[in-house]
């Protein structure tokens, strides 16, 4: 892994601080969760974010390259950290609208079409670069996936938490 980047004052690097700053503000908004959770939902991001680089991006299927770069730089570790927030925002906003039964397709569907604008934002700024044929709307069901599995994941998380305390 190379840690240097060609540019951190560039477009790419500029739009994932403004994502960094604004995903971790979260943070500030009104406890809604408790720490551990708020924890397993960042390292929720984290972590499926990176299984996605490694096995679209990268090594497996070589879809697109992260800051035009196929080499592992500083900027594609910030941005793994960038989307880690995602989850947490994601969960948050489900809660606080109380979004539930047949409303939760609505609120997947259009927080994948926002995912698919900020995706196209990003990539017109080089955050990534697609390559081997990928285009923007194959990214549409992987959201609407990755989204459904999400709140699969908070709600066992929840469920999880509710059997341990009864113990």
């Amino acid at each position: 892994m190379i840690f240097f980047s060609d540019n951190y004052l560039g477009k790419a690097a500029v739009f994932i601080y403004c994502v960094l700053i604004a995903g971790y503000s979260s943070l500030l908004l009104p406890k809604r969760f408790p720490v551990r959770l708020t924890v397993l939902l960042f390292f929720w991001g984290y972590t499926v974010d990176t299984i996605y680089d490694y096995t679209i991006g990268g090594h497996v299927l070589d879809f697109y390259d992260t800051f035009v770069s196929p080499r592992y730089t500083l900027m594609d570790l910030l941005t793994y950290f960038a989307f880690g927030p995602m989850p947490y925002i994601f969960i948050y906003l489900y809660e606080d609208w109380q979004i539930r039964g047949r409303k939760t397709i609505f609120f997947i569907a259009g927080w994948s079409v926002l995912s698919i604008f900020i995706e196209k934002w990003a990539t017109s700024l080089g955050v990534f670069t697609y390559k081997n044929g990928y285009q923007l709307y194959y990214s549409f069901p992987i959201y609407l996936y990755t989204q459904s599995l999400t709140i699969r994941f908070y709600h066992w998380a929840v469920e999880a938490q509710k059997n341990r305390s009864v113990r």
